[in-house]
């Protein structure tokens, strides 16, 4: 005979069967997202940037929100902007998919570097250098910020404006190639051999 308490009980089991279930299928998934967004990093460390934006593209229909792989798509294009060649074409799309990420985190230090990076290939040097220092304001131990802001500077002549944010860059991660790279280059145009 079905009491009132093992109603209660039956319902109590259920429930938790679902929690479970429901908390398996929603790892099973982060698990599966991460492992996705890993991908898209090694793609775009070897130049195949088609495929990380498609496999972006991917999660992005999944989860039109998904911050980290909106990053991931904006970096991107506006990486193979600077190395097609094709940079207005690009640099839109990842002014577009950075902006997406400031309207649903509006202090996102990476989105503004993205966009600061997007402004500087096309040579809008202002607008590269508000972004900049958006996403330095934002978090002040963004080595990539401060590189990219030098790079900008360096771009336009000023270089003791681009060495003062290299060595911030390598002051906050030594192991920052992008600063490491450019600074020496740097140097070397000044004679700067010791």
């Amino acid at each position: 005979m079905n009491t009132p308490s093992n109603s209660r009980k039956n319902i109590i089991v259920a429930l938790l069967c679902v929690l479970i279930i429901g908390g398996g299928i929603y790892w099973f998934l982060q698990t599966r997202t991460e492992k996705i967004i890993q991908n898209i990093g090694t793609d775009y460390n070897r130049g195949n940037l088609d495929s990380a934006i498609a496999d972006s593209e991917s999660l992005l229909a999944k989860d039109p929100n998904n911050i980290k792989a909106l990053l991931a798509i904006a970096s991107t294009y506006a990486q193979r902007g600077s190395v097609t060649f094709k940079e207005e074409d690009n640099a839109k799309k990842a002014i577009e998919y950075a902006d997406r990420v400031i309207a649903l985190d509006p202090k996102n230090s990476e989105a503004f570097r993205i966009k600061g990076y997007a402004y500087e290939i096309q040579e809008l040097y202002s607008e590269a250098h508000s972004n900049y220092n958006r996403a330095i304001e934002f978090d002040p131990k963004n080595s990539q910020a401060h590189s990219n802001k030098g790079h900008a500077y360096d771009l336009e002549g000023n270089i003791v404006e681009a060495e003062k944010l290299y060595v911030k860059a390598i002051e906050i991660s030594p192991s920052n190639d992008h600063a490491l790279l450019n600074l020496g280059r740097l140097y070397i145009r000044q004679e700067k051999f010791e």
